[in-house]
């Protein structure tokens, strides 16, 4: 048998500006939601459920939403870097975004079919391939 380094195309890393860009995002994204989140606990403790009070049931709606979409963000810029064909990246993120958990789950199930892993690899990740002896 004879081993061989094979490098895999992949995108190419992002520029220290994306990256401070991107960290940027995800931090706001997240101290959104945070304070979201603490407005809501404070204003309309969770328990006792109130499920006859229309004030806290329009927080918690609300706050389910905000949630949602505070998951779904982070999950959508994976999407986004690790998809191959920009079109279908966005077409996948669109659909996480607009018509929900259904198609998080579907991609998620796409990729496990194609890649037979969740894990993500870097540009510099080298690939081993074992090849039989002719």
């Amino acid at each position: 048998q004879r081993s061989h380094l094979v490098m895999r195309k992949v995108r190419p890393m992002l520029s220290p500006l994306a990256v401070l860009g991107a960290v940027l995002f995800y931090g706001i994204v997240c101290v959104c939601c945070f304070l979201f989140l603490s407005a809501t606990l404070m204003a309309h403790p969770l328990f006792p459920f109130q499920l006859q009070n229309p004030d806290w049931t329009k927080a918690w709606l609300i706050m389910t939403v905000v949630d949602y979409y505070g998951g779904v963000i982070p999950l959508c810029g994976v999407v986004l870097a690790s998809e191959p064909n920009r079109i279908v990246a966005i077409a996948w993120a669109t659909a996480i975004l607009l018509l929900g958990s259904p198609f998080a789950c579907a991609w998620i199930i796409s990729r496990l079919a194609l890649h037979q892993t969740l894990r993500m690899h870097d540009s510099e990740t080298l690939v081993l391939a074992e090849l039989a002896a002719d």
